[in-house]
């Protein structure tokens, strides 16, 4: 796993509350996401749907390092 530093740990949660994503929702997002249901090759948001998988793979990252927030 990616080592993050403190201000990019905060950048990140940041951003995931500006999508309006709770913390609490962030664990069922990543599991959605580890599941397959968050992306589809054939879909014609195929960027969005890249920037989601990236946001989402980082969750994991967020909730490891973050939990005690």
């Amino acid at each position: 796993m990616v080592q993050l530093t403190k201000t990019e740990e905060f950048s990140i949660l940041t951003e995931f509350i500006s999508y309006g994503v709770e913390k609490d929702t962030v664990q069922n997002l990543v599991e959605k996401y580890k599941a397959g249901h968050m992306l589809d090759s054939m879909n014609p948001r195929v960027e969005p749907v890249k920037r989601e998988a990236k946001l989402l793979t980082m969750a994991g990252t967020i909730i490891t390092s973050c939990a005690d927030l």
